[in-house]
């Protein structure tokens, strides 16, 4: 996990690219429990939160079923939905924390 290892993270800052650091720290989370632990509680709570979204307001978000996938699904035009961004940033910086 050398991007998180290495760097000082500033919370709420959105120049982090979520998707390359997320994938890297799911690679990594078989070799850390507590960081499995996290992953599968906000994957739940991700879940949960789709869920409650009415039709209309998921539209355009991939369903959360499984942090890998939203790792590999930008929308049309090249980028996360700005919801689904700003819940990866903080899941990023927070298991770069906990790492």
């Amino acid at each position: 996990m050398s991007s998180c290892s290495k760097s000082i993270i500033l919370f709420g800052d959105a120049s982090l690219d979520t998707r390359a650091s997320l994938s890297e720290i799911l690679l990594a989370r078989k070799e850390h429990s507590l960081l499995s632990l996290y992953f599968d509680r906000v994957s739940a709570a991700l879940q949960d939160e789709y869920v409650r979204l009415p039709a209309v307001d998921r539209k355009g978000i991939p369903e959360l079923l499984d942090l890998n996938r939203l790792t590999r699904e930008p929308n049309s035009h090249g980028q996360p939905h700005p919801a689904v961004h700003a819940a990866l940033l903080v899941l990023v910086q927070l298991a770069c924390f906990i790492a």
